[in-house]
């Protein structure tokens, strides 16, 4: 998981909404192993060799936007809201209508959801760059319920499913439009992972529940997915990268409005979950710890270390703090997904989320005191306390540890990798699997030495 402090108030500044203060991109706290700067664009796949002349993508004449969406799913925000749930809240589009719902501790909190950041990306604008929307169709726009995610084969439930016209957020905030000039809260983006080919933003499995209770505004997205996202074919006039231009457009929308939610525009954490993959084939039990050990340190243990080392040696200027992931409850949802075999120990990639947002498809039930709620109370915890804060275990919020960021390391000295075990029994672990870190390094330096400091 990626937490990155976006924006970092000079102490806890109110802010006023119809100003956003000037503030500094380029200041960041980290607390993961690795980073994705919005601002950076990855380079297009160009045209292979041999390929014919093309001319420029023109959209059918007949373009019909693609839907694939289950019955059901929320592809449409339904009626006008005129139930005593319904609030209505001004933003620079225009008035939205959102809904109060309740939160589990018996506090109320306000939803407001499928509010579109930019324009149908359909016809003349499929595989463009998102364009900002300046003014909604609809006034007031219905907000009271999801709209489709964007077209992805997904999971759960399996096949493909997704509309196109899939620009929208959602803002989750316990400030209402009566009292949302007070004291600015704490801001969270969450950005879903998915390989940039499946997953949505959507209450499925990001449900705000639990984060909104420990006093922060959450803000969830969807962005352009597989060939909609990132096709890349600059012949014919396709610069690729859609799904990320939708990200960072969605980012200037949050600093444009979030104030009118409660929240503060000067401090905002980007946050979110690399999808990974697992092979749901049937293979042999002999040697699986083995395979299991493979792909878990070539696809995630030794980039996260490598990441880390690099981070220490040359960023020594931004905290980084890093976790290992070790609970095992019931709230290990992830672990059957990926068919890890039972009695494997440990965590499955991205099993923390459970432990982070409820969801329509999370529907395990878990008792109050057991491993599976004191986890899920530590992590929203540290989680909205770095958003708050700037760091997971500030003074004078006794969570009974001490998380510190990792040391800088000075050129000529080895890297020594302190992680916080996240577990029924916190502790600091310094250099965990060290033989296998080792193994993988000695590899590294001998055919990729760039990789390594």
């Amino acid at each position: 998981m990626v937490i990155r402090k976006l924006y970092v108030p000079p102490t806890v500044a109110k802010t006023n909404p119809a100003q956003p203060p000037v503030v500094d991109p380029n200041f960041c706290r980290f607390m993961a192993p690795s980073v994705v700067d919005p601002n950076f664009m990855p380079p297009s796949v160009v045209d292979p060799n041999g390929m014919p002349p093309a001319t420029a993508y023109q959209p059918p004449a007949e373009d019909v936007p693609i839907i694939v969406e289950p019955e059901g799913s929320g592809a449409s925000n339904g009626p006008p809201l005129v139930f005593a749930d319904a609030v209505e809240l001004d933003v620079v589009a225009g008035k939205i209508v959102g809904r109060r719902k309740p939160l589990p501790n018996g506090s109320e909190y306000y939803s407001y959801q499928g509010i579109p950041y930019a324009k149908p990306p359909v016809g003349e604008l499929r595989f463009k760059p998102p364009v900002p929307l300046d003014e909604f169709d609809e006034q007031p726009l219905q907000c009271g319920s999801e709209r489709g995610h964007c077209l992805a084969i997904m999971a759960l439930p399996e096949g493909p499913a997704g509309v196109e016209d899939c620009l929208y957020l959602n803002v989750y905030t316990t400030s209402g439009p009566g009292d949302a000039l007070g004291m600015l809260k704490p801001v969270m983006v969450w950005i879903h992972g998915g390989g940039y080919y499946t997953g949505s933003g959507n209450t499925d499995f990001f449900g705000p529940d639990y984060l909104l209770q420990h006093g922060v505004v959450l803000v969830t997205l969807n962005y352009r997915l597989g060939p909609l996202g990132f096709l890349a074919l600059p012949s014919v006039g396709i610069h690729g990268n859609q799904g990320l231009k939708d990200q960072q457009l969605a980012l200037r929308w949050v600093q444009e409005n979030i104030a009118r939610f409660g929240g503060d525009p000067s401090n905002v954490t980007l946050f979110g979950e690399s999808a990974g993959s697992a092979s749901d084939k049937s293979i042999e039990r002999d040697g699986l710890g083995h395979l299991l050990e493979l792909v878990g340190d070539v696809g995630f243990y030794f980039p996260v270390y490598a990441a880390a080392e690099l981070h220490s040696r040359f960023q020594q200027e931004a905290p980084l703090y890093f976790y290992r992931f070790s609970y095992e409850s019931e709230l290990n949802q992830l672990r059957k997904q990926f068919s890890v075999p039972d009695g494997t120990p440990g965590a499955a990639h991205a099993d923390e989320l459970s432990y982070l947002f409820n969801g329509s498809q999370i529907t395990v039930p878990v008792e109050a005191g057991s491993v599976a709620d004191q986890g899920r109370t530590l992590l929203c915890r540290l989680w909205t306390n770095f958003a708050k804060f700037g760091q997971p275990t500030p003074e004078g919020d006794d969570v009974g540890f001490q998380w510190d960021p990792l040391p800088p390391t000075a050129a000529g000295e080895p890297f020594v990798l302190r992680a916080l075990d996240l577990n029924e029994q916190v502790q600091v672990v310094e250099n965990p699997m060290q033989e296998r870190i080792q193994f993988w390094r000695s590899l590294a330096e001998r055919f990729n030495p760039n990789l390594v400091a």
